[in-house]
């Protein structure tokens, strides 16, 4: 087991309210005990990521099953007769937010209620059909006022998913205790998280550095910033305050300027300054790529297993172009890549691959445990010098098998000349995969390519 974690809790009045967990060799909670006698409370079980695909309620006796992608939940199964799993719940979201939830109405058909967050987390749950609402109060930290609320949901503070049998937020890489405001485990990274220049980030189980008014850490790795709606109104380069998401994607990037003091990118196409800050944030917002310095904000995960062994590399701030080396490293295939032959191409790389490991090559391609093929790929077919669509061959890695983003490869068929990028869909993985990559990403793009503007 990992060192730095917090294994248990002893309250000296009240021995029911004792709690002992227990870990992996990955530092990934496995067991929640409690009460005087350490009675379990809950087990989890986890792939070959930090997503969790069983949670076992040993109150209730059932095992829930979550289906994932990149550690985000969209469904949950619960087994409650027979070993059966049986769907209790799909979750639907707008960019990083809750968007709303759907459970069985017991009928044949759903019943759907709406998030409507503040800056902690779901406030307000609407329920249009049934024409209700109700309010959950949350202190700053993610303290649950009960008194001030009229219901609850497991989706309470910022996007993480609270338990009630330990009242343990799940969030990802780490768990949160909202009683204590801090994180049971230190960063994932270790001393690596720490800047010299900010105290605060010496404290390594604190969220946010202590300030989770103004920032979030969704996968309890990285803090998030928040932008300040009301700040637009009274800037001078800016008259009229809009609407709200207007003001945001326009504010985040005015503040930005003003912070960091870099010369306004131009980008044709845009007739003003709030439509180039829009384009900025939702560039950011939706892929998390920020066109006016060419990196990716925040951190990047990427996932390599090698002779069993896995291991998870953390990219702070990465080109596109150092993204995409790192995943082709992870998976393998970096190896086989002619030396000097890889050039920037856009976002992506251009590069030849090496013939006598054609076999070699094609086995870590062909292996649908992480890649997935499909048509897309004649979009690149002049990266790969290819005249006909048959000569084109485009694979995608599953999302969250090599890391959060994924690997898109092209290759000609005779040639091995390749292209290789990443996206945050997958538009062969699933339904979600292949809206999000068309009208998030792909569509975007070609417009940007055709009237002027960044890309991704």
């Amino acid at each position: 087991m990992k060192t730095g974690h917090l294994t248990r809790i002893i309250d000296k009045l009240n021995n029911n309210r004792n709690r002992e967990y227990e870990f992996d060799a990955l530092g990934r909670l496995t067991k929640a005990k409690g009460g005087a006698v350490q009675t379990l409370l809950e087990a989890f079980r986890y792939g070959s990521t930090n997503a969790r695909l069983i949670d076992y309620d040993a109150t209730a006796g059932v095992n829930k099953f979550s289906a994932a992608v990149g550690g985000v939940v969209l469904a949950e199964y619960t087994e409650f007769v027979g070993g059966i799993p049986t769907w209790t719940k799909s979750y639907t979201y707008l960019g990083d937010s809750l968007l709303s939830t759907s459970t069985p109405n017991g009928a044949g058909g759903e019943n759907t209620e709406y998030s409507h967050p503040d800056r902690l987390g779901t406030r307000t749950i609407t329920n249009q059909q049934r024409g209700t609402s109700y309010e959950q109060t949350t202190l700053p930290f993610g303290t649950a006022l009960n008194a001030e609320s009229t219901a609850s949901t497991n989706k309470r503070f910022t996007s993480y998913d609270r338990s009630n049998a330990t009242g343990l937020d799940y969030a990802v890489n780490r768990t949160y205790d909202s009683k204590q405001g801090r994180f049971t485990q230190v960063d994932p990274i270790g001393m690596k998280s720490v800047s010299l220049s900010d105290p605060q980030s010496f404290n390594l189980y604190a969220y946010v550095q202590n300030d989770p008014v103004n920032y979030t850490d969704p996968t309890g790795l990285d803090l998030m910033s928040e932008p300040h709606w009301t700040d637009i109104c009274f800037s001078a380069a800016y008259s009229g305050c809009g609407s709200g998401r207007d003001m945001a994607m326009f504010a985040i990037d005015f503040g930005m300027r003003q912070t960091f003091g870099y010369a306004y990118y131009d980008l044709p196409g845009y007739a003003n300054e709030a439509e180039q800050g829009m384009y900025r944030y939702e560039s950011m917002l939706y892929t998390g790529f920020d066109p006016a310095f060419g990196i990716f904000r925040g951190t990047v995960q990427i996932i390599a297993t090698q002779g069993g062994t896995t291991t998870t590399q953390t990219l702070q701030n990465p080109t596109p172009q150092e993204v995409t080396r790192a995943y082709l490293t992870a998976a393998g295939l970096m190896q086989y890549i002619v030396a000097g032959t890889m050039r920037d191409r856009g976002t992506g790389l251009t590069f030849r691959f090496d013939k006598q490991f054609q076999k070699e090559i094609f086995a870590i391609l062909n292996n649908t445990a992480i890649f997935l093929s499909g048509v897309f790929g004649w979009l690149h077919k002049k990266d790969v010098g290819a005249t006909r669509l048959r000569d084109i061959l485009d694979y995608r890695s599953i999302t969250g098998t090599l890391g959060e983003r994924s690997l898109q490869v092209v290759v000609h068929r005779t040639t091995l000349r390749g292209y290789a990028d990443t996206d945050r869909f997958n538009p062969y993985q699933d339904v979600r995969g292949f809206l999000g990559h068309t009208f998030l990403e792909l569509i975007p793009n070609r417009l940007r390519r055709i009237f002027g503007g960044g890309q991704k």
